[in-house]
């Protein structure tokens, strides 16, 4: 992908969202709440619930409120397309965004290989907890490389013409 394609940098800094937030008490609840009607024994049933709140636990302290010191607080991305990813412990290091990283209008999912070693990591971003500029911007770049992935894929495939 070409400098001239992905002119400007992007900058993110990721904040608490109450949307997020507010999407994970309702889906754990939820869960929850239909072990009621399971046929469970009933020590199953706490135990399964007690799993349900550490999962909420875990989601919400490095998602919503990024208190984890490897909470991703925020990304970088140069004219050249090289991301970077800062932690709240406040390092940051090389990532690439990878292929199944999903881009809709009031969400964003990315999906990132952190350094080369192959570690991988999400990031849920909302309009809520990041800039509405720069979440516009990324989306567009995302957008723009997912095209640039698609076209070039079939050429990359193709076999050579048999004699």
């Amino acid at each position: 992908m070409s400098s001239s394609r992905f002119g400007e940098t992007v900058d993110i800094h990721i904040g608490p969202s109450k949307m997020l937030g507010g999407a994970l008490i309702v889906g754990h609840a939820g869960a929850v709440v239909l072990l009621g009607v399971t046929t469970f024994p009933f020590w199953a049933q706490l135990l399964i619930a007690a799993v349900v709140l550490v999962s909420l636990w875990h989601a919400f302290s490095r998602y919503v409120i990024l208190r984890g010191t490897d909470a991703i607080t925020g990304l970088h991305c140069d004219s050249t397309n090289q991301w970077r990813v800062r932690f709240r412990a406040g390092h940051s290091v090389p990532a690439t965004i990878l292929p199944g990283s999903y881009v809709h209008p009031w969400l964003v999912v990315l999906n990132l290989r952190i350094n080369k070693r192959g570690r991988g990591r999400s990031s849920i971003l909302l309009p809520d907890n990041i800039d509405a500029q720069a979440f516009r911007r990324l989306r567009v770049r995302l957008l723009l490389a997912k095209a640039d992935f698609t076209t070039a894929r079939p050429a990359a495939i193709s076999k050579p013409d048999a004699a």
